[in-house]
């Protein structure tokens, strides 16, 4: 075929030139269909610019398709900063891919809002770019630095790195893109010796995630520093969420909401990261999160921390509202002032939404681990303060807490959740299937002369709890317990606690001054209520009151559980429809018959409705257990058993 004069004439038609005029025909008819569909491509898709120089980056269109070809060597940059690409008014929305190449030694020009490789970008596609040895200085007064972007709107962004760099601003700043608007996703994102320093919403990838996902993002070494929510990968999350990331060997620093993943996170969920280094904050610091509320879980491991703050410091969490923490793990050093604990320094819910705690630990039997809370008031080797409408399952706290203190607890430092209105069935606070073996070592000065100190909790204002195992070592004075140190069953404006199936095992001191009366309980010390309490400690520490056989003995125990015997019958009240299965203090026939009935020594009574019955405590890994209701019969020796369900057990 000769070649083929033609002009398009519009709607699909072409004029086909010839001798004798033109020759109205659709485009296939003169090229063929494959080199029309060749032709439409090539209209539709904007040509793709090759980038190898530094002179062609600082000429890129905001509207322009780019690759690099090759490295850059930016610096030039040093002398000329680089002008951003793309300004709110003209946004880049382009696209750009690094294949895999880096630009090092740039330096970007400064003192403007969204300052980075690129100022602004929405609904732009970048990737598959290393920064390296990048510089960006903006004063206070400018918002929305980072490496690669300023301001990223409904964008994308995949597998970029940068390292090696110094990034300072003012709000919104972050070492890679200061803020991620909403729509943008973000994935394998990678920061390495990174220097952050800004204002507020300072983080060492993003400054401020905004209804936005970042995935598979990792950070390490360098440091982050500033004012209000300042984070070790996000400064604040706002909606969306943080997934399979971490920040290792992090140096994070800040005034309020400070987190070695997030500073502070709204309806913002954490999943499966983790985090190792240090932490230093004020209020709301956390190894992980300064402050999360309404998030709807924390899949979150903290290794090795250094962990310091003020108020609500905890070792995963400082403050957590309205948000179900699962699955989560610390390791390390904790100090803070009120409200510190090894996990969360403070968890609160509403009636709306309660606050959840499970299947979490902080443990110091790891390889090299070390793993101390050390607070104001209250403090918790696990929680500083449980307020109402929490749930606290199935988790477990080993290591020492100590501070000068009012309130401190081998698991929670304080429950405070009065209460004046339950939501269905479910108490203000609720604590269930937890085991501690913690010291619990306050330290003594004319300022707390009374010590609340527990096993368990240090001080307890209403709640439910129940199946509880404690081992360790408390120390208080004046209100000490095994267990809890102080609980109260009065007042117009409190609903009375309630603590049943409970097994604690080890020393417990009153360190009382001369002129006040110590009151000391192998389980509890002062008390509302209780049931289904077992006493085994090494101390014998007194003398147990008599046991009136009408009425639930008293909770104020003072001897070992072997020295008592239960009485035939016992009046178990209106909370308690099913009395063969929540009951009280047994002596020690019973406990060896449920011993050689099961051949498992670890299995000691709990509880039982009278002489014939026996609630079974059988430890599981590291003390955690899944506790069966055992009953003897009672028409039977001590060795035959039936196993039955247990009303009071949550689901798995």
């Amino acid at each position: 075929m000769g070649k083929v004069r033609a002009q398009a004439l519009g709607m699909g038609l072409v004029c086909v030139l010839g001798s004798t005029g033109c020759a109205i025909e659709t485009p296939d008819e003169v090229l063929g269909p494959d080199a029309v569909e060749e032709e439409t491509r090539q209209t539709e898709q904007k040509a793709v610019i090759q980038i190898s120089t530094l002179a062609q980056l600082r000429a890129m269109s905001p509207s322009g398709d780019y690759e690099l070809s090759g490295n850059i060597n930016a610096s030039a940059t040093q002398t000329t900063p680089f002008v951003p690409i793309g300004t709110s008014s003209t946004p880049f929305t382009g696209s750009f891919n690094g294949k895999g190449y880096k630009i090092s030694n740039l330096r970007i020009a400064g003192n403007r809002h969204y300052a980075g490789l690129f100022g602004y970008a929405y609904a732009a596609d970048i990737q598959d770019v290393k920064l390296e040895n990048v510089s960006l200085t903006n004063s206070a007064s400018y918002y929305y630095s980072g490496a690669l972007a300023g301001y990223l709107g409904s964008s994308t962004v995949y597998y970029v790195e940068v390292s090696n760099s110094t990034i300072s601003g003012g709000g919104y700043t972050g070492g890679l893109v200061g803020l991620a608007g909403s729509g943008s996703y973000v994935v394998g994102t990678n920061g390495s010796s990174v220097q952050v320093s800004g204002a507020s919403y300072v983080g060492g990838l993003f400054g401020h995630l905004t209804s936005s996902s970042l995935i598979n993002s990792h950070t390490s070494g360098g440091s982050v520093s500033g004012g209000d929510s300042v984070g070790g990968l996000v400064g604040r999350g706002s909606g969306g969420g943080v997934s399979y990331s971490s920040a290792t060997q992090v140096n994070v620093s800040g005034t309020s909401n400070t987190g070695g993943l997030v500073g502070l996170a709204n309806s913002s969920g954490i999943y499966y990261s983790s985090v190792s280094g240090q932490v230093n904050g004020g209020a709301r610091t956390g190894g992980a999160v300064g402050q999360i509320t309404d998030a709807t879980s924390v899949y979150t491991t903290a290794t090795n921390m250094t962990i310091s703050g003020a108020t609500d410091t905890g070792g995963v969490v400082g403050l957590a509202l309205r948000t179900d923490i699962s699955q989560s793990s610390v390791s390390g050093v904790i100090n803070g002032g009120n409200h510190t604990g090894g996990i969360v320094g403070r968890i609160s819910g509403s009636q709306a939404k309660r606050a959840v705690l499970t299947y979490s630990f902080i443990d110091d039997r790891a390889s090299g681990a070390i793993s101390t809370v050390q607070g104001g008031t209250p403090v918790g080797m696990a929680v500083g303060t449980a307020g109402e409408y929490v749930d606290l399952t199935r988790s477990y706290a080993i290591g020492r807490v100590s501070g000068a203190t009012t309130k401190i607890g081998g698991f929670v430092g304080e429950i405070n959740a009065p209460g004046l209105t339950e939501v269905g069935n479910e108490p203000r606070a609720y604590v269930n299937e937890i085991f501690t073996k913690v010291e619990v070592l306050p330290t003594f000065d004319n300022s707390n002369n009374n010590v609340y100190a527990g096993g368990l909790v240090g001080k307890m204002l209403g709640g439910d709890v129940q199946n509880i195992n404690i081992a360790g070592l408390v120390r208080g004075r004046h209100f000490v317990g095994g267990a809890i140190g102080h609980t109260t069953n009065t007042g117009a404006n409190v609903t009375p606690s309630l603590v049943r199936s409970l097994l604690t095992r080890g020393e417990v001191t009153n360190v009382a001054t001369p002129q006040r009366s110590g009151v000391l309980g192998g389980a509890t010390g002062v008390f509302g209520r209780c049931t289904g309490l077992y006493w085994d400690s090494t101390t014998d520490t007194g003398t147990a009151p008599p046991l009136d056989p009408d009425e639930s003995p008293s909770c104020q125990l003072g001897k070992s559980s072997n020295e008592l015997k239960a009485p035939a019958r016992v009046n178990l009240g209106p909370d308690y429809p099913n009395g063969n299965f929540l009951l009280f203090i047994y002596g020690a026939q019973i406990t060896r018959a449920i011993q050689q009935a099961q051949g498992r020594p670890e299995c000691t009574i709990g509880s039982g409705s009278d002489g014939d019955f026996g609630f079974g405590f059988c430890n599981g890994v590291d003390g955690l257990y899944d506790p069966p209701v055992w009953v003897l019969n009672s028409s039977s020796e001590y060795n035959t058993l039936v196993n039955v369900p247990n009303p009071h057990r949550q689901p798995k």
